[in-house]
């Protein structure tokens, strides 16, 4: 899940930071026969449902919608600072180009000297075994572009055989899958280096629910809100003795438009295209 990859590993870059700042011491009519297709059967398993969505969304344009918030508390003693973190991204891709715009916000209400906005824009494009990705630097200013491997680029659809340890429950209007990330495997958007982050500050795991619709397309993707408490020693190695860091974190991913999005909406602005 390219886009939820790259909210998490803001997320987990921004854990680490939030911590060190107290430190301180087409239209075609095939699109349209399938989205109209509807729920025929009942699924023994969450990979066997998946392997139907994959079949069905393979080549369909999207839109995307994360919402990512955290808070965290740090104290020692009778001293103690809050900090929160709010991270949006709207993006959208017809599969062969991705675009997105992150924004993230953080603010410190004791200290509000450190309340900081950012902006990022990029686009991903395949080419070949990797993509090329133009992304805003210097707060927009310039554009730079980097090369990847193309399997950065996956969807959780993508890997059906991933979901062989989720539950799956029929709903009302669809179905619902619930796991954990770490059972994901290659459908993982927890990139290692970043879920390393996140354990060192007490999040061992996390809980996920995916909604599919009963036209097979996935409607979200939600990490319900839950708590956690860094262990001891990564407190004091960040507070000083007697310190403690807990918080709280939850992610909300919504998809739209579902056959909508199609090859030539999305045009990368000559000034990326020029910083290759």
């Amino acid at each position: 899940m390219f886009y939820l990859k790259k909210v998490l590993a803001l997320a987990a870059s921004a854990v680490m930071c939030l911590s060190l700042a107290a430190c301180g011491n087409d239209d075609d009519d095939d699109d349209t026969e399938k989205s109209s297709k509807k729920k025929s059967k009942d699924y023994s398993s969450a990979v066997e449902l998946m392997e139907d969505v994959k079949e069905h969304v393979d080549d369909l344009g999207f839109k995307v919608k994360i919402e990512l918030n955290m808070n965290i508390k740090m104290a020692r003693g009778s001293q103690s600072l809050e900090m929160s973190m709010t991270q949006t991204t709207d993006g959208e891709s017809d599969r062969k180009i991705k675009h997105a715009v992150n924004k993230r916000s953080t603010v410190v209400p004791q200290k509000p000297e450190r309340n900081k906005d950012e902006t990022e824009e990029y686009y991903k494009v395949k080419n070949g075994e990797e993509s090329d990705k133009y992304s805003t630097a210097d707060g927009g200013s310039t554009w730079i572009c980097e090369s990847s491997s193309s399997d950065d680029d996956e969807d959780f659809a993508d890997s059906p055989e991933s979901f062989d340890k989720a539950e799956l429950k029929s709903v009302s209007k669809g179905y619902e899958i619930r796991g954990k990330m770490s059972e994901l495997g290659e459908a993982n958007p927890l990139a290692a280096e970043d879920a390393e982050s996140f354990k060192s500050f007490g999040i061992e795991d996390m809980e996920y629910i995916i909604t599919i619709n009963s036209s097979l397309e996935p409607v979200s993707f939600v990490v319900e809100k839950m708590d956690f408490t860094a262990p001891q020693e990564k407190a004091e190695e960040a507070l000083g003795e007697g310190g403690t860091i807990n918080g709280d974190i939850e992610i909300l991913m919504r998809y739209s438009d579902w056959g909508k999005v199609k090859e030539g909406d999305i045009v990368i602005p000559d000034a990326a295209l020029a910083a290759k």
